[in-house]
């Protein structure tokens, strides 16, 4: 991805002689940043992570209050 006030600025990356292809979002200090600058992605990735703790959560109460333990 590359951000630019160029409309099509196709630029060749290598690292290593191996060249990168380009990705449609970048992570950058914990943000993930989308062609549109909308943050979308982001949101999406932080919505998912908290759902997954909620489903822990949910699992962990329902085994303890299963098992007769409070």
């Amino acid at each position: 991805m590359t951000i630019s006030r160029h409309r099509r600025q196709e630029r060749k990356y290598l690292l290593k002689n191996t060249k990168l292809e380009p990705t449609e979002a970048e992570k950058d200090l914990g943000v993930i940043v989308d062609p549109k600058l909308t943050f979308e992605w982001h949101i999406l990735d932080k919505l998912k992570k908290a759902n997954n703790i909620t489903m822990v959560i949910i699992q962990e109460t329902l085994f303890i209050h299963g098992s007769g333990k409070l």
